[in-house]
Parts: structure tokens; C-alpha cells; sequence
């Protein structure tokens, strides 16, 4: 009989084991899938954001571009997302494009160069040049990306987004912050 208590005890334990095990792991996967979650639904978010900043500034008249968010606080190995919005506000030409994302100033190994000079160990700007068509007082919303190496000084680095009409003629231009941590 004592042998078959110890047995009944060690299969309880046993058990006992398991459940826990899988408790964890499905806690886990959770938490996983919850971070998963929130980054897959980023784009959609500053794309939100940006689509109401773009509707504010219609309504007043004063910006022609809006960046969503304007400050982006990241770590190295990321990549930090703005949501760029452009009001035709009534502009005689329609064809409108990133002509570039240049630094303006950055931590000291990174500083008053341009983001296509910039060492590799600087964040590098990453977006689509090519034209797209906005009709008269209508928007459009693009991405632009600002890739951390692992290497980048951490700091604050301000960025200026120029966008053209007509093939050259600048249309506006708006300032992101980065802050890498």
C-alpha cells in the first residue's frame, strides 16, 4: 500500500507539473501575440493620425504637409515610421514627390551631412521617390522610414522631408525628430 501512494503522489505532481507548463507557454504565446498585435496595427494607426491632421489642415489653410507623429523615441536595430500627409492646396500642378530626407543635425558623428552622405552608423532615411498625383485641395499620405543601425550614436536627430511639385519646383518641406535611446 505505501508503494502505491508514493506512485499516486508522483503521478498528482506530475500532473500538477504539466498543467503549469502549459499554463506558462499559452501565457507566453499571449504575450506574444499581443506585441505582435500592436505592431502589425502601427501603420494603420499613424495613418489615422495623419488623414486627421491632414482634414485640420484643409480646414485652416496652413500647413501643406504634416508628419504623424512628429517625434519618434527608438533603439537601435529600428525602424521609426511617419506618416507624411500632403494638401494640394490648389497648386497649378498635381505631380508631387519626396525629393529627399536630408539630416540637419544629429549627435556629433552624424551631424550637417545629408542622410545620402551620412556615415552607415546614422540613421538612414528609407521611402518611396516616385511622383504621385494629388487633385486640387484633395490629400495624399505616404511613409517614410527612418532605419536605425545598431551603430547609431543615440541622441536626437532632426530631419527635414522636402517634397517637390512638377519635377523640382519645392512645395513644402516639414521637420521629424528622432531620439534614440
Amino acid at each position: 500500500m505505501v508503494y502505491d501512494k508514493k506512485a499516486q503522489e508522483l503521478s498528482i505532481n506530475t500532473l500538477i507539473t504539466i498543467i503549469l507548463g502549459i499554463v506558462i507557454v499559452g501565457g507566453g504565446i499571449a504575450v506574444i501575440a499581443s506585441f505582435i498585435g500592436k505592431a502589425n496595427g502601427l501603420p494603420e494607426q499613424v495613418d489615422a493620425q495623419t488623414q486627421t491632421a491632414l482634414r485640420n489642415a484643409i480646414r485652416n489653410g496652413e500647413d501643406k504637409i504634416v508628419a504623424i507623429p512628429q517625434t519618434v523615441k527608438t533603439q537601435r536595430k529600428k525602424t521609426a515610421l511617419y506618416g507624411i500627409g500632403v494638401v494640394n492646396q490648389g497648386a497649378s500642378g498635381t505631380s508631387f514627390k519626396i525629393s529627399s530626407v536630408t539630416l540637419e543635425v544629429g549627435p556629433d558623428t552624424c551631424s550637417v551631412l545629408s542622410a545620402q552622405q551620412a556615415p552607415a552608423d546614422c540613421p538612414q532615411p528609407n521611402y518611396l521617390d516616385s511622383d504621385f498625383t494629388i487633385p486640387n485641395y484633395e490629400t495624399k499620405t505616404f511613409y517614410v522610414g527612418l532605419d536605425v543601425p545598431s551603430t547609431a550614436p543615440p541622441g536626437q536627430y532632426i530631419y527635414r522631408v522636402h517634397i517637390d511639385q512638377d519635377s523640382n519646383v519645392d512645395y513644402a518641406t516639414k521637420k521629424i525628430y528622432l531620439i534614440v535611446i
